[in-house]
């Protein structure tokens, strides 16, 4: 951001200056308004990523404007540098693996659940599944989570004949007459990836019994019944 002022008054920019105004407009107008309105950003960032492509015209700019402003020395200097600051994140999905895409870099500090949505569509819950299924030997498993089928659709995933032992029973909270549903009514467990959507009664009457973490934060957990 700092380039910006010389970036304007190259010529490559003014031939292009619709394109790169609308970028810095973008990007400046979004933060201020976030920042400064404190505005709620309802499951995790996705809201913001249409800044990708202006944060990439800039970009883009930048290197143009060395390209042709400045040596091929300190072009390829530059493109190496942006190599460079890839292979931290590169790392990082390595050892995260599968589950690198809840990444958040150093800036966003410590206790991910705690700030932002974390597994928010569910992809653990292949995971999930295949840890109740080899340490639960019960032929009918009865399972829950609120957040929009994730487990039902990571189902598909599973081998057929396993498939089988897993019931999916969310019936005691569908009833918006029962605020507290009888303990015999519950799932024996119960699968979290978002924390704000845990029932009041599954606080009550379950117990944490296996996470999934990524870098030391849990992204997903496992509540079994506790008088199952």
């Amino acid at each position: 951001m700092l380039t910006i002022p010389k970036l304007l008054k190259e010529k490559y920019v003014t031939q292009n200056f619709h394109i790169i105004a609308s970028s810095i407009f973008f990007i400046l107008f979004s933060y201020v308004i976030i920042l400064f309105l404190k505005s709620t950003l309802y499951n995790g960032w996705r809201h913001v990523f249409y800044l990708f492509s202006p944060l990439n015209i800039l970009a883009i700019a930048f290197l143009e404007y060395i390209r042709t402003k400045r040596s091929i020395k300190s072009y390829h200097i530059a493109v190496l540098i942006s190599y460079v600051t890839l292979i931290p994140t590169m790392l990082w999905g390595i050892k995260s693996h599968p589950h690198q895409y809840v990444y958040f870099n150093n800036l966003a500090g410590e206790n991910w659940e705690n700030k932002w949505e974390m597994d928010y569509w569910g992809l653990s819950g292949k995971q999930l599944l295949e840890f109740i299924l080899n340490t639960d030997k019960e032929q009918n498993i009865t399972i829950c989570d609120l957040e929009y089928e994730n487990t039902r659709r990571n189902l598909l995933l599973v081998e057929e004949q396993l498939k089988k032992r897993i019931t999916w029973d969310c019936s005691a909270f569908q009833d918006k007459q029962e605020e507290a549903p009888q303990v015999a009514r519950l799932p024996k467990y119960f699968f979290v990836y978002e924390s704000r959507f845990i029932p009041k009664v599954v606080k009550e009457n379950y117990r944490e019994i296996h996470t999934i973490n990524v870098n030391k934060q849990k992204i997903s957990y496992i509540l079994q019944l506790k008088s199952k």
